[in-house]
């Protein structure tokens, strides 16, 4: 499970990354990289968080059982 969420972190930053460089318009491409960057990043952070909450790590979920 962990590394399907680390896939779905990686995809998410990625993806986020090429649609902000895609339709950067007017804007520098380095700067359209660095924003790219910066809100790939929060965007996979929030699906991260979203992953953690649906499917809590095993150890968690043994401990809130006993």
């Amino acid at each position: 499970m962990e590394f399907l969420r680390f896939l779905a972190f990686v995809a998410a930053w990625g993806f986020m990354w090429r649609w902000v460089v895609k339709n950067r318009g007017s804007w520098n491409l380095f700067y359209a990289n660095l924003v790219g960057v910066a809100g790939g990043f929060i965007v996979s952070m929030v699906v991260l968080a979203i992953t953690f909450s649906l499917f809590p790590p095993a150890d968690r979920y043994e401990a809130a059982q006993t």
